[in-house]
This record gives structure tokens, C-alpha cells and sequence, in this order.
């Protein structure tokens, strides 16, 4: 691929192997599944509520992902140092409200407690994340780790851990200037 070849096609679909591969529009076109009419078999799901609710005493919904910044756990990306500078620390991000309500000021942080233990973090403040949520990357380990605070239940069937999504208070910590 090239950017004379992407601005004439007005793009390409990866993977175009070579220069004059006209892209894969459909990845796995051909592609057979064993079972005796080659097809998948897919199975509808009904979701469920999290094993772990918000009440008066956690209100909060936490919720951890990715950065485009960093792969996984981060163990190669933390390494790079153009990397590192994009985003050195996990940063949560909270809704206006939540910084209103907290009466955040320059030079805060935020500890964030679950029924598995608190972690004291920088904050962005953002309109675009729902006010009961607050997201955390979780490419960070140690003292950076908010994995450490997610909730290890198993779905009931997949027994997959629940890691993405539990409850969660939020307090304002003071900063130096006061």
C-alpha cells in the first residue's frame, strides 16, 4: 500500500500482500468451519447484568480498557519512550458532573475504592463519557494497576472473568496547595 495507491482507490482493505493487490474486501471469504456443511455455528446471548451493581455506598460504574498508546498489559509498549510520553501513568477519566459534584480543583487527584481496594489516580474531565461511569486504562502494573480493584467474577457459562465493569466510589484528594 502506498498513499498514491489509497488516495486513487480512495483506500484499500487490508491485507494487500503486494503492490499490485487490489486489497481483500472480505477476509476469510473462503474460509470452511468443521462441521459437516463447512459453516460457523453461531448462538444468540442474552446479556446480563454485572455480577456487581452500584448502590448508595459505590454509585459508580467502573469500566477499564484500551489506549491506542499501549498494547495489553503494556510490558513492550512501556518500554518505548514515544510511547511512555503519550501516556506515562493511567489517567481516569470522569464526567463534568463527577468533577463538579467532588469539587475537583487544579492540582487534585481522584482515589477510586471498590470492595477489593482504592487507587489514587490523575482524571481527565471529559462531556463524552456517561456521568455513572468512570474509565481507567489498564495497561499499568504495581502501584499503577487497576486490575487490582476490578471484580474476578466468572460469567456462568463462558467462565470468563468479569474484569471489565464494577462498582465504584470516587473522592476527591487534595492536592499540594492545600
Amino acid at each position: 500500500m502506498s498513499y498514491a495507491r489509497l488516495q486513487e482507490h480512495q483506500g484499500l482493505f487490508w491485507p494487500c500482500p503486494a503492490k499490485d493487490h487490489p486489497g481483500t474486501p472480505r477476509m476469510f471469504e473462503n474460509l470452511s468451519f468443521y462441521h459437516p456443511d463447512k459453516r460457523a455455528k453461531l448462538h444468540g446471548i442474552a446479556p446480563g447484568r454485572p455480577a456487581e451493581l452500584t448502590d448508595r455506598h459505590y454509585p459508580y460504574i467502573l469500566s477499564t480498557g484500551r489506549l491506542g498508546n499501549h498494547y495489553l498489559s503494556g510490558a513492550q509498549t512501556r518500554r518505548t519512550a514515544a510511547l511512555m510520553k503519550k501516556a506515562p501513568v493511567p489517567v481516569a477519566e470522569i464526567h463534568t458532573s463527577v468533577a463538579e459534584r467532588i469539587l475537583l480543583r487544579m492540582g487534585d487527584r481522584i482515589r477510586l475504592t471498590t470492595r477489593r481496594g482504592s487507587l489514587i489516580l490523575d482524571y481527565r474531565i471529559s462531556p463524552d463519557i456517561h456521568p455513572t461511569t468512570i474509565f481507567v486504562p489498564f495497561h499499568w502494573g504495581g502501584e499503577h494497576s487497576i486490575n487490582a480493584l476490578t471484580n474476578d467474577a466468572l460469567h456462568p457459562v463462558s467462565r470468563m472473568p468479569e474484569f471489565k465493569i464494577c462498582a465504584t466510589r470516587i473522592e476527591r484528594v487534595a492536592g499540594d496547595s492545600e
